[in-house]
C-alpha cells in the first residue's frame, strides 16, 4: 500500500483502522506520505502505532500539505512519539482533524 500510495494521485480517503500493521506495516505508509499529495483523511486507529513510527509520522507531516484528517486513536504512541507529533505540527498548517485517543 505504501508503494501505491507514493505515485497515487486520486486517492483521498484511506481507512486501515483495526489492523494491527505495527512499524513494519505503518512504516511504508507514512513515507508515502512524504511523496502523496492528495491523501486528505487517514485512518490508523487500532494499529500498535508506537513511538518509531511516530517519529516517521512527524516527518510526513513537516512535508505534506494535501493531509486534512489523521485518526491515530488506540495506538502506541507513547509521550515520545506525542512530543515529535505535536512539534510537526508547528510547521504543518494543513492538518484540521488529529485524532490520538486512549
Amino acid at each position: 500500500i505504501g508503494k501505491a500510495l507514493e505515485s497515487n494521485s486520486s486517492l483521498e480517503e484511506l481507512d486501515l483502522g483495526h489492523n494491527y500493521l505495527a512499524w513494519e506495516g505503518s512504516r511504508p505508509i507514512f513515507e508515502a506520505l512524504h511523496k502523496n499529495y492528495s491523501l486528505k483523511k487517514l485512518h490508523l486507529q487500532h494499529n500498535k502505532i508506537g513511538p518509531g513510527s511516530a517519529r516517521v509520522i512527524a516527518e510526513a507531516l513537516k512535508l505534506n500539505t494535501s493531509l486534512r484528517e489523521l485518526h491515530l486513536g488506540w495506538n502506541l504512541l507513547e509521550p515520545e512519539g506525542g512530543r515529535a507529533i505535536g512539534k510537526a505540527l508547528e510547521t504543518n498548517s494543513s492538518l484540521r482533524i488529529l485524532r490520538i485517543n486512549t
